[in-house]
């Protein structure tokens, strides 16, 4: 296991909320314990209306959540697959409705960023509203819809950013003009490691290059 850190860009899998034909989704990391399972297989219809929540077979316990690889495996394991459900379903038990929360899906998606002329950012995420992709009151988070969301944040730019003059507009960089001014870009994951050999580096390297870290995780 790594360290817990949690990073706000990475290459995702969509989550949603119990009733997918009416409500919306996010986009979470899938090396983290964001979401439940939710069992079914995309070309039986059946499945997909009420996918199952298995008591002591796709889960151990109550509001239990687990990364997407252990959610797949589970419902693999149980006979069905993961997918975009319309509702999920706890298997014999009635008015279940607030034990469900956010379930892992099949749906890649992705993270962008809104930007405004100063040059701070704001996270978006790029995932289906619904089931039918409707546009409603419970879509995508306003923290995280590209027209709501005000949660801006400095980063440090190695040069001219999208919208930061006359010249470096919005469409000169790939990305999308909102109504509002701002940028709305999509963003691409580059994961290398700094180091190539730590029996060379020493402290004063790592504290001068690495900036977000944690303890590791005890092996008891």
């Amino acid at each position: 296991e790594k360290p817990c850190v949690e990073l706000s860009f990475f290459e995702g899998k969509q989550i949603s909320r119990r009733e997918n034909k009416l409500f919306g989704a996010m986009c979470a990391n899938p090396k983290l314990a964001h979401a439940s399972e939710a069992c079914c297989r995309e070309e039986r219809l059946q499945e997909v209306r009420s996918a199952d929540k298995v008591p002591g077979v796709t889960f151990f316990y109550e509001a239990e959540r687990m990364k997407y690889d252990t959610a797949h495996d589970r419902c693999v394991d149980y006979g069905k697959d993961l997918c975009f459900f319309e509702k999920t379903r706890i298997q014999d038990t009635p008015n279940d409705g607030f034990r469900k929360g956010y379930s892992w899906t099949n749906l890649d998606c992705s993270i962008n960023v809104k930007i405004n002329k100063e040059g701070y950012i704001a996270i978006v995420h790029d995932a289906e509203l619904s089931s039918k992709n409707e546009v409603d009151s419970q879509g995508i988070p306003s923290h995280l819809e590209e027209n709501d969301t005000q949660n801006w944040f400095w980063v440090q730019w190695e040069g001219p950013f999208p919208g930061s003059s006359e010249s470096d507009t919005c469409a000169s960089f790939g990305c999308k003009t909102l109504a509002s001014g701002d940028c709305l870009c999509k963003t691409s994951l580059n994961d290398t490691p700094v180091f190539q050999d730590l029996s060379t580096t020493n402290k004063t390297d790592i504290l001068s290059q690495l900036f977000i870290g944690a303890p590791g995780i005890p092996s008891n």
